[in-house]
């Protein structure tokens, strides 16, 4: 099957103004448990790393606990008192915690990013995969580049989530250790060094109520860049066809002011934190060395320079933690911002429930029946009311009308790219909400109007839905549409690689390659939505009597913009306002003199001029 929502354009409804994408939830007050918790579950597996990133983070903070110590005894015993005898020997002992201060911040942080990348490559690739599975009106929905964004950019963000709580641990064990070495050597002095801390946890109370709304506001103001992007990009030939270049860039210039202006307010709240630690901090240090200083210059033999010293580096190291802890604290509430945009994806169900896969293979012969279908897409009225309509196995079978009437809509709930409301379709009799997913790929090829190349080898294209097709299979299906000679012109023949979007060929060379992707399935129902529109016609004309012996023995339904391909349909059905209101041949319904006859008038009006 040629899944259509494969092919972009022309099969969504967007555009219909009932977009709720989702970016549009109200910030949350306060960061979900529950993100913590999935995220934990992603980390398991790497739980014997994660502990030996642990260890490294023990050692690395016990190296830091005990470099301030031993300073202060090098001053005490050698400097103070003028000693040189073991100085060397000192020094070289501080020059070894240096070694290994470095040793252990080293592995700890090449065993986190290690951890981190192959959880962030698990994470993206299980949003890829469901994205896969969402319904068509999840992506009718939200743009592509606000996609993009959840994919790319949310979930980089996470990168910081493993060295947070490692590092935050760290801190924690850091700052315990020397609150405990700071007491032991001085209980006043040590009381003097915490007194600001209190005030420090009012400043980050009232800091996080404002600081989350800012984080997610930057989240979402990337996305509307990211969307907007692309879709100038994606139109890049209608926008500068219709000289839009400059209103565009006004309206891309406007989007990226407003994403300035968030990422702005989010750093004025993050700049916020440091020179808060940084006063606080200065304070400390004032006190200690006024109250310190003072029991040295009285004469107080129970407190040394050096301990004043070891003291003043561990009230300084004290608060290293404290502003390790405060851009841990804004790195986390990012995180917890993307983390929550991420998990709203993946707790996206699909719409539509197949029937799982298994080896029990539902292969039609193409008898298709609407029984009293109704339909109608999220906030709208319906686009199909009351169908009832037979499709025989070998019967082609037109479907025109006007714009808008429901002929996309027909074939949208037939492939099962939406539910239908109400009423049932069947194949062979099969209800096909009892049809797995492969069993409608392989009973129903789409050929579109629109055709959609990858980025790949005209061969890798061309069996895209039938990765097994041999070389030889696909030669075939190319000489009977005549694209076989024009494919062996091109530099690697069928290995040629095209680029995105099948930009390095024309309009008509991209619809032959996507007919041949289709004819190759071998499907028994095939619709066609104009797939030879953009061919030329001596082309058109010469392919089209290999297309009719090929679908001869196979249930054809053409969506006809043009009704010169629905005139040879054995029945044609006129949908207009969402209702069947003709069948018949192309001559009954001339006769008839209704809606399908003022089609075909028009028609041979537009000819004549």
């Amino acid at each position: 099957m040629m899944n259509f929502g494969h092919y972009g354009g022309g099969y969504g409804m967007r555009g219909r103004g009932y977009r709720n994408n989702i970016d549009d939830d109200q910030t949350p007050s306060h960061y979900d448990s529950q993100i913590i918790k999935r995220m934990i579950k992603y980390f398991i597996p790497y739980r014997y790393l994660i502990i030996v990133s642990i260890l490294a983070m023990f050692f690395y903070t016990g190296v830091t606990i005990a470099t301030p110590w031993w300073i202060g005894k090098i001053i005490e015993k050698h400097i103070n008192s003028s000693s040189a005898e073991g100085f060397p020997v000192a020094l070289l002992i501080l020059i070894v915690l240096g070694i290994m201060h470095f040793i252990g911040n080293y592995a700890y942080i090449r065993v986190i990013a290690r951890i981190s990348t192959k959880v962030l490559l698990s994470i993206r690739i299980n949003l890829f995969k469901h994205m896969h599975k969402l319904s068509q009106s999840f992506f009718d929905q939200n743009e592509v580049g606000r996609l993009i964004s959840r994919l790319v950019h949310d979930i980089e963000q996470l990168r910081e989530f493993l060295s947070i709580f490692v590092i935050t641990l760290g801190d924690l064990i850091s700052l315990f250790g020397i609150l405990t070495i700071m007491f032991i050597m001085n209980v006043q002095l040590a009381l003097l060094s915490i007194i600001t801390i209190p005030i420090w946890i009012i400043i980050i109370t009232l800091w996080q109520r404002h600081a989350r709304k800012a984080f997610y506001r930057t989240r979402v103001t990337t996305a509307n860049v990211n969307a907007q992007l692309n879709e100038n990009i994606s139109g890049i030939r209608l926008i500068q066809s219709l000289n839009r270049e400059k209103p565009n860039a006004r309206m891309f210039g406007n989007t990226n002011y407003s994403n300035l202006e968030s990422h702005l307010t989010a750093t004025r709240f993050q700049a916020a934190l440091m020179p808060g630690v940084e006063i606080l901090n200065s304070i400390s240090i004032s006190l200690i060395i006024f109250i310190g200083g003072l029991t040295i210059l009285n004469g107080n033999t129970n407190f040394t320079i050096g301990e004043l010293i070891a003291f003043l580096l561990y009230t300084y190291r004290l608060y290293e933690p404290i502003r390790q802890l405060s851009m841990q604290y804004g790195f986390l509430q990012r995180a917890m911002v993307a983390g929550q945009r991420v998990f709203k994806i993946l707790d996206t169900d699909p719409k539509i429930e197949f029937r799982k896969t298994n080896s029990h293979f539902i292969y039609s012969k193409g008898d298709i029946e609407f029984k009293n279908v109704n339909f109608h897409y999220t906030n709208t009225d319906l686009v199909l009311t009351d169908i009832n309509l037979q499709i025989k196995h070998g019967e082609t079978i037109a479907i025109v009308g006007p714009t808008g009437g429901g002929k996309t809509s027909l074939v949208s709930v037939l492939t099962r790219l939406y539910d239908v409301t109400s009423g049932e379709i069947t194949i062979d009799g099969k209800n096909i909400k009892t049809f797995s997913q492969q069993d409608i790929a392989k009973n129903i090829t789409m050929i579109p109007q629109d055709p959609f190349i990858f980025s790949n080898t005209i061969l890798e294209n061309i069996r895209y839905g039938k990765t097994d097709a041999t070389q030889e299979e696909v030669e075939k299906v190319c000489k009977l549409i005549g694209i076989h000679n024009f494919i062996l012109k091109l530099p690697s023949g069928y290995n040629h690689f095209i680029q995105e979007g099948g930009v390095s060929l024309s309009v008509g060379e991209r619809q032959l390659i996507c007919l041949a992707r289709a004819l190759i399935t071998n499907s028994n129902i095939v619709i066609l939505d104009e797939a030879t529109s953009n061919i030329d016609s001596s082309t058109e004309e010469s392919i089209s009597h290999t297309l009719n012996q090929i679908f001869s023995k196979k249930t054809v339904i053409i969506i006809a913009h043009r009704l010169s391909t629905a005139k040879n349909a054995d029945k044609i059905n006129v949908i207009e306002n969402s209702k069947i209101t003709e069948t018949g041949t192309h001559d009954t319904l001339i006769k008839q003199k209704g809606t399908y006859y003022n089609l075909w008038e028009n028609k041979a009006k537009s000819t004549e001029r």
